[in-house]
């Protein structure tokens, strides 16, 4: 997905846009399947194991997503400017 978020974002229209809801919306479907009792064990305890699939779950996603390259980058001598850090870190904000 990487891939395609990064070449258009353009909200409704863009190819990473529509990868993107795409994807939530399979997250949506799947935390619907999972809270139902039809994930693979065929129950779920909301009460014990929280929300499957919750907005902390993707925040940590987003985040791994939005840092990690940068460390590679960094680890493999590959300099990336501030700017276009922050220009990746605003297209995954966006992402999210």
């Amino acid at each position: 997905m990487d891939k395609q978020v990064m070449s258009d974002m353009t909200t409704g229209a863009g190819r990473g846009w529509r990868s993107t809801f795409r994807v939530r919306l399979l997250h949506a479907q799947v935390r619907r399947r999972i809270a139902k009792g039809m994930g693979r064990h065929n129950t779920y305890d909301e009460e014990a194991n929280g929300v499957p699939i919750n907005q902390a779950d993707l925040l940590a996603v987003l985040g791994a997503f939005m840092i990690a390259p940068m460390w590679s980058l960094r680890r493999m001598g590959i300099k990336v400017t501030p700017r276009e850090e922050a220009a990746y870190q605003v297209a995954w904000r966006h992402v999210g």
